[in-house]
Order: structure tokens, then C-alpha cells, then sequence
């Protein structure tokens, strides 16, 4: 009888499907191994690269030539994100083609519904009542 009770209860993940054991300590030797030492360390380097030096470095990890990668550096920068007629980057524009800004535009338009309902709802409610 207890067999059948037990049989009953779902199994959400099943053994050794999904997860399989793995030593921690090995994982993070072979993440040492592959990462360079400015990788690993949380402290900015003292020595500020100038534009063409950081080029440089690009282009010889990727494999590009240095103009490809000024290029990429004008391309890719964050201030061609921006909007051009707001310079406050917490506004989004309406006509945004952007799928995830429009997403994000929506919860923030919901979020202002929410506070504004949790503020005004007791005068909400009196207007109902009255009404």
C-alpha cells in the first residue's frame, strides 16, 4: 500500500538526466586555466590605454586589422545608443523598433499604473461609491 502512494508523487526531474555530478574545485582549475590574470582580478588596471592601444588589442584578438577595429569602436560604442533628441537615457522613445525597449517601455508605463493605483485607489473607491 505504501508503494502506490509513493508512485503517485511526481517526478520533476529525473536522475542524471539533466545534472551530473562534477568536482567544483576541477571546474574552477580548468576556469583558471583559460582566463588571463586581468580577467581574474576585480582591480582596474593602473595603466590607462589610449584609443589606438586598445584598437590594437582588439584587432590582434579578433584577428581584424586595426582600421575594422576603430570602425567596430565607433560602431558598437554606447553613445550610439542613445536617442537623438533626448540625451536622458532612461526615456524611451515611442517609435522604438526595438522589441526588448518596448517590452521594458510597457512594464514601466505599468509600473506608474500600479503606484498610481495604490495611492489613489481609497479615492477610487469613495468615487464608486458615491457614484
Amino acid at each position: 500500500m505504501a508503494e502506490a502512494e509513493i508512485s503517485n508523487i511526481p517526478e520533476y526531474e529525473t536522475v542524471e538526466l539533466n545534472t551530473k555530478v562534477f568536482h567544483v574545485g576541477s571546474f574552477a582549475n580548468k576556469w583558471r586555466e583559460t582566463l588571463e590574470e586581468g580577467d581574474l582580478s576585480l582591480e582596474e588596471d593602473e595603466k590607462l590605454a589610449t584609443v589606438e592601444e586598445e584598437d590594437a588589442k582588439v584587432a590582434k584578438e579578433m584577428g581584424i586589422s586595426e582600421e575594422t577595429a576603430a570602425e567596430l569602436r565607433l560602431v558598437c560604442s554606447v553613445d550610439t545608443l542613445r536617442c537623438a533628441g533626448d540625451d536622458n537615457p532612461n526615456v524611451i522613445p515611442d517609435d522604438t523598433d526595438l522589441v526588448t525597449l518596448g517590452e521594458k517601455k510597457s512594464k514601466q508605463e505599468l509600473k506608474v499604473i500600479k503606484k498610481w493605483w495604490s495611492k489613489n485607489s481609497h479615492n477610487l473607491y469613495l468615487w464608486v461609491l458615491q457614484g
